[in-house]
């Protein structure tokens, strides 16, 4: 293929060349050369230029301006670059009246303004998306419209209709004819809404099933040989440990995805990868080099329009900072989770943000509990409403602590036990453990 766009390319025959570059350009991003398939799509966009206006030239930059934004997408599912393909996509559908490109480019629109964290205009892209998929009721536009309405679901922190979406969308997935899709998507479909479902069965307290999940993800990203569907499949896995607070698991799934993603150009996944290593440094009460690691990590994210979950990154910052005893840098990245928070409409990380504060408020002061009680009790009561048990049980364990040291020892147990003894898997994850051994000496 890359031959004939040569060939082509210096032909005067410039409809030949258009599709020829497009197509080395789709060739190359299957394989995740990113530099190659931009260099060939750029080519075609430079050629498209000189066609004349019609409805052909028009179809021509359509199929172009999709490639490209498809392929942006591994460096960032929030480039500028692939709003603006996208955008025009969109624009040049609505002109040829091209249905069949409607959808994609609202469903990789809202993607792009996930990841930017403009979670408002997200989701009313994905509800179009959604719509214009049950309008056509098309099966594969209808499993689209059911993940994007999901991923914008979780990242807003509602975890019942995340995991309703996404579960439609796997369920309309039929693995036999599907593999086709991923450059339709710019990932397999399959291992995106294992991905988007393990973070919210993870959040809501069925961490062994989170762990499947992304297994089966990464299985199928080597079923259909897809390296950027696998990347995110591992990252995924990592991220399920980082939540899960397994330090050892995390880091060592973030050292194998960042070469991988160094190597082909995966940005915003080398930016997550390295965020976790620096976490895990913070872990290990290795301050100064966690903290310039995950400084870097968020520098990397901005600088290729991705912001990403900044109120749980933030909140995540806050705590390791007041572990390292450096109060008022955590006060700070606290003050500045929320307000992200409060600005993106990002509320996933809303009850863990409280539970930290919390536990900022007793480091600065041990003898005023007052203050560490109310966020306590008010992480407990968010999670609640998200149906969140992990961040629940977390919330609960450092409530149940305080309530034993004020000699409240029969409500530390009651509380504690009710969370506790709803969990059913993942006894031997930190947080349980920790619930665990509380419990036994509450008991005593």
């Amino acid at each position: 293929m890359s031959e004939l766009a040569r060939h082509f390319g210096r032909s005067d025959n410039a409809f030949k060349a258009v599709e020829y570059l497009r197509l080395a350009g789709e060739q190359a991003a299957r394989r995740s050369a990113l530099s190659e398939a931009e260099v060939y799509l750029r080519q075609a966009l430079d050629r498209v230029k000189l066609l004349p206006a019609e409805n052909r030239r028009d179809r021509a930059e359509l199929a172009v301006q999709f490639a490209l934004g498809s392929a942006l997408s591994a460096e960032s599912w929030g480039a500028p670059e692939k709003i603006r393909a996208f955008e025009r996509v969109s624009e040049l559908a609505t002109r040829l009246g091209a249905e069949a490109e409607v959808f994609p480019a609202l469903w990789h629109l809202a993607e792009a303004y996930l990841v930017q964290e403009k979670l408002t205009r997200a989701h009313e892209l994905a509800q179009q998306a959604l719509h214009v998929a049950e309008t056509a009721n098309d099966r594969r536009f209808l499993l689209g419209g059911h993940d994007v309405v999901g991923e914008v679901a979780l990242w807003s922190g509602n975890l019942r209709v995340s995991r309703a979406h996404t579960m439609a969308a796997l369920e309309l997935y039929d693995r036999a004819i599907d593999q086709d899709l991923v450059p339709y998507y710019g990932m397999d479909p399959l291992s995106l809404f294992c991905i988007t479902l393990a973070y919210a069965e993870c959040a809501m307290g069925r961490c062994d099933l989170a762990l499947k999940l992304c297994r089966d993800a990464q299985v199928r990203a080597t079923e259909v040989s897809h390296i950027l569907s696998s990347a995110f499949s591992l990252l995924a896995v990592m991220t399920v440990h980082y939540m899960c607070r397994e330090v050892e698991q995390a880091e060592a799934a973030a050292a194998e995805v960042v070469p991988i993603c160094r190597e082909h150009g995966f940005s915003e996944a080398l930016g997550w990868g390295c965020w976790v290593l620096g976490w895990a440094m913070l872990e290990r009460h290795r301050l100064n080099e966690g903290l310039q690691m995950m400084a870097e990590a968020m520098k990397l994210h901005e600088s290729i329009g991705g912001t990403v979950a900044t109120p749980w990154r933030r909140g995540v910052l806050a705590e390791g900072c007041a572990k390292n005893a450096r109060l008022d840098d955590a006060q700070e990245e606290l003050r500045q989770a929320l307000d992200a928070a409060d600005q993106t409409r990002g509320h996933f990380f809303d009850a863990e943000l409280c539970r930290i504060g919390g536990e900022i408020a007793l480091r600065c002061d041990p003898q005023d509990q007052r203050a560490a009680e109310r966020d306590f009790r008010q992480a407990i009561a968010l999670a609640k409403q998200q149906d969140a048990r992990l961040w629940e049980l977390r919330a609960t364990v450092s409530l149940a602590r305080l309530l034993y040291d004020s000699n409240r020892r029969d409500e530390a147990r009651s509380v504690l036990a009710e969370i506790y003894n709803w969990f059913t898997e993942g006894f031997d994850l930190p947080d349980l453990k920790e619930a665990r051994t509380l419990l036994d000496e509450l008991n005593r």
